[in-house]
């Protein structure tokens, strides 16, 4: 592709050890209905054959740039953010390399962009399994195509459970790049994307949505399903998300209750990992051991109180650290009220 020509659309991609998906992903963008696109993938120093499919699908279709880090990222924000960066498109729509888009999935996208004159449009995140059942069946149910919704709402929605999803989102890259400014060297962590996510929709008036289908896989492989200390990174994101709907919403307000309820949330998750993958508490480097201290201190009881199940809260409240075995019960009480 010329240099001084610039796409409609930058599909940016971080890929690692991608070789079992990657066609399938970067198949999914050659065969869009639209052609006015250009991918960006940035091999993070995979050891598979993914460098070698990469050079061989930008030889065959010079939409097709691929970039490198000098280093293992050990996570995909810092990949993706090299990706962002390099991108020239007015629009930039994400997809990772497991996952795949439905062949009208830009085309739905920009009409959508279009009509509403939103910054943002967010897709419809499916099971990439037949037969296609949503990820977020909030959003199914309440954001039909071209609904429009504040990005204030739509900050919310992703608070204490996601009721929207935010892969494959088309938005203006001047935006999304406005948002990574504002990210320091603190967030090299995978799950920083999550944050840049968030933090998009909190800079923009409206948010609208599209029913085009993002074919997401669910991935044993990814980093919510290792045995890994980044596992824990999560809580890095609540804290800053509580800091986010204090500084911009206030202190009164739902944002700043629905933060403090993912964080309440977020630390017994934590206890969940330990138990789980059998990590004996002790031996936890001191920095996950303080970062787990710090979000139970961080949550203010006040705010949570009535939201959160008073057992769960009481256990918190005394900062008692749970086994396995009070968890396991805990977690079966609140399934059986719950049904």
């Amino acid at each position: 592709m010329d240099e001084n020509i610039s796409p409609k659309v930058s599909v940016v991609m971080p890929a690692y050890n991608a070789e079992a998906y990657l066609d399938r992903a970067i198949d999914s963008v050659v065969a869009q209905t639209v052609a006015d696109w250009e991918l960006v993938v940035v091999d993070d120093c995979s050891t598979d054959r993914t460098h070698e499919m990469l050079e061989r699908r930008s030889q065959a279709d010079p939409r097709i740039r691929v970039l490198r880090t000098d280093a293992p990222a050990s996570g995909v924000f810092k990949v993706r953010k090299k990706a962002i960066l390099a991108a020239r498109g007015q629009y930039v729509l994400p997809l990772d390399a497991d996952d795949a888009l439905t062949a009208d999935y830009i085309e739905r996208m920009l009409s959508v962009q279009a009509a509403t004159g939103t910054d943002i449009v967010l897709g419809l995140m499916v099971d990439s399994r037949e037969p296609h059942q949503p990820i977020a069946p909030w959003q199914v149910e309440n954001c039909p195509e071209s609904r429009m919704l504040s990005g204030r709402r739509c900050f919310a929605l992703t608070l204490n459970g996601w009721k929207i999803c935010m892969n494959g989102l088309l938005i203006k890259t001047a935006i999304m790049r406005s948002a990574l400014n504002e990210m320091d060297s603190r967030f090299s962590y995978s799950i920083a994307d999550e944050l840049l996510g968030r933090k998009m929709l909190t800079s923009v008036d409206k948010v609208a949505f599209s029913e085009a289908h993002y074919l997401y896989t669910r991935n044993p492989e990814s980093v919510s399903n290792e045995r890994s200390l980044r596992r824990f990174d999560y809580l890095r994101n609540n804290l800053e998300l509580i800091d986010i709907a204090r500084r911009l919403y206030g202190e009164s307000s739902e944002e700043y209750a629905l933060a403090h309820c993912q964080n309440f949330h977020g630390v017994f998750d934590a206890y969940r990992i330990v138990t789980r993958y059998s990590f004996r508490w002790n031996e936890l480097p001191q920095e996950v051991r303080h970062l787990i201290k710090t979000c139970r201190k961080a949550v203010d009881f006040g705010v949570v109180k009535g939201r959160v199940s008073p057992r769960y809260y009481a256990l918190l409240r005394i900062g008692f650290i749970p086994t396995h075995t009070v968890l396991s019960l805990l977690d079966r009480i609140s399934e059986f009220l719950h049904h």
